[in-house]
C-alpha cells in the first residue's frame, strides 16, 4: 500500500472509530499505529492533499483528548513525535506550528473548544468579510470540512453545484484544496458562503 493510500486509509478508519460508543483503548491503539506508521516513513514525500489528511486525523485526536482524559497522554507522544519529523516529506512548517499550539494547550491541560468556530456577523455598516480556507475533507454528502490556524468548520454547504464540483476536484489533485468564504451572509447558525475555490499551489 502507498503512503498515500496509508494515509487515506488511517483517515477513514479515525471516522469510524472516533464515536461515543469506542472505548479509549481502540481509539489508543489507532494512535499506536499512526505514530509508528509515521516514524518508519517519515522520509517518505506525500503531496499536499494528504499532508492535509493528516491533519485532520491529528486536529481529531486533538478535539477528543480535550475530553477523553485518558488518551491525551498518548496524543500528546503523537504530537511530539509528529513535531520531530523532517519538513518537506509528510509535514510542512504551517502544519507544525499548528500541532505546536495544539500540543501546549494539552501540555497546559487547557481543553479544545468541542465545535466550529463562530464567526463575528457584520453589522449593518461592516464591510463584508472573506477568509481563505483550506478545506480538510469533504463528506459524502459534499459539506466541507474547513480548517484556519487552530480553527475548524464542520459541515459548511456549497450551494452551487458548479463550485462544488471545482472544490472536488482540486481536493482529489496531488495539490489539495482552499476556499475562499465570506461571512457577509452568516447566519445566527454560522453559515458561510464559499465564494472562489483554489488549488493550493495558486
Amino acid at each position: 500500500m502507498s503512503a498515500v493510500d496509508r494515509i487515506h486509509k488511517f483517515h477513514d478508519d479515525q471516522i469510524k472509530i472516533m464515536v461515543p460508543s469506542t472505548k479509549p483503548p481502540k481509539i489508543l491503539s489507532e494512535v499506536g499505529s499512526f505514530r509508528s506508521w509515521l516514524a518508519k516513513h517519515q522520509d517518505e514525500a506525500v503531496p499536499n492533499g494528504s499532508k492535509t489528511k493528516i491533519m485532520v486525523v491529528l486536529e481529531k485526536y486533538n478535539r477528543a483528548a480535550g475530553y477523553m482524559c485518558n488518551i491525551r497522554p498518548a496524543v500528546i507522544s503523537l504530537y511530539q513525535d509528529y513535531l520531530a519529523l523532517p519538513e518537506g516529506k509528510l509535514v510542512n512548517s504551517k502544519n507544525k506550528a499548528r500541532v505546536l499550539t495544539w500540543l501546549a494547550n494539552l501540555e497546559n491541560g487547557a481543553e479544545e473548544e468541542d465545535g466550529p468556530s463562530q464567526p463575528t456577523t457584520p453589522g449593518p455598516t461592516a464591510e463584508a468579510q472573506t477568509e481563505r480556507w483550506d478545506v480538510a475533507s469533504i463528506e459524502n454528502s459534499g459539506r466541507l470540512c474547513l480548517m484556519l490556524g487552530d480553527r475548524v468548520r464542520e459541515g459548511v454547504e456549497v450551494s452551487d453545484a458548479e463550485m462544488s464540483e471545482r472544490i472536488k476536484r482540486f481536493f482529489d489533485s496531488d495539490e489539495g484544496c482552499s476556499v475562499l468564504v465570506s461571512t457577509e451572509l452568516a447566519s445566527a447558525a454560522g453559515s458561510v458562503l464559499v465564494v472562489e475555490a483554489f488549488n493550493e499551489a495558486a
